[in-house]
């Protein structure tokens, strides 16, 4: 459990519990990241322009999936073995 900077437990992830990292390019076309390791619980995504995401075992991402605003972090409960996918929006 994390700590906040007066040692209050925070309902955070502390570094020790990130088990990968991973960048997806944003484009054009609908972009899947690698799949999750077995023991992923939670994501967290944040994308450095507007997108749109999706998730699944083979999923793909189009203008009408879930849009994320850039620079606007999202946390996600994801089962491990998925992937999200990703592609451009205004």
């Amino acid at each position: 459990m994390a700590r906040d900077v007066k040692g209050i437990d925070a309902d955070a992830a502390d570094d020790s519990s990130i088990l990968a990292e991973q960048v997806v390019a944003i484009t054009a076309g609908s972009v899947q990241s690698a799949a999750y390791n077995a023991d992923t619980k939670f994501v967290r995504i944040c994308a450095d322009a507007p997108c749109s995401i999706k998730y699944g075992s083979s999923p793909t991402a189009t203008a009408s999936t879930r849009r994320l605003p850039a620079n606007w972090p999202e946390y996600f409960g994801v089962q491990g073995g998925n992937k999200h996918a990703v592609i451009t929006n205004t």
